[in-house]
């Protein structure tokens, strides 16, 4: 269910980013695409991607604007600006 606060008509559209866990318990993140152009949405849709393609029945928003993710080999480098959120990151048990 999506908080009934949240309406799908919302005109509040920005970048996003949340965690899930999914029925099977995997915790699954989620980030907006940087390009401007398609990874904006309002709080319904993005409750509506994790509830209808994710299978999670309960997520958390955690910032929106701002939101960025890097994956080594594949996004390019972090641009350099003064804003700041929480970081959040998966990492290897060193050997």
């Amino acid at each position: 269910m999506i908080h009934p606060a949240l309406g799908p008509n919302s005109t509040s559209t920005r970048l996003r980013n949340g965690v899930g866990v999914d029925k099977d318990g995997t915790v699954i993140f989620v980030c907006s695409v940087y390009d401007q152009t398609k990874g904006r949405s309002n709080l319904y849709t993005f409750a509506e991607f994790f509830r209808d393609n994710l299978n999670c029945a309960n997520a958390l928003y955690l910032d929106g604007d701002i939101s960025y993710v890097y994956i080594r080999g594949e996004t390019g480098p972090i641009e350099e600006t003064n804003w700041f959120a929480g970081i959040l990151a998966i990492t290897e048990p060193a050997p």
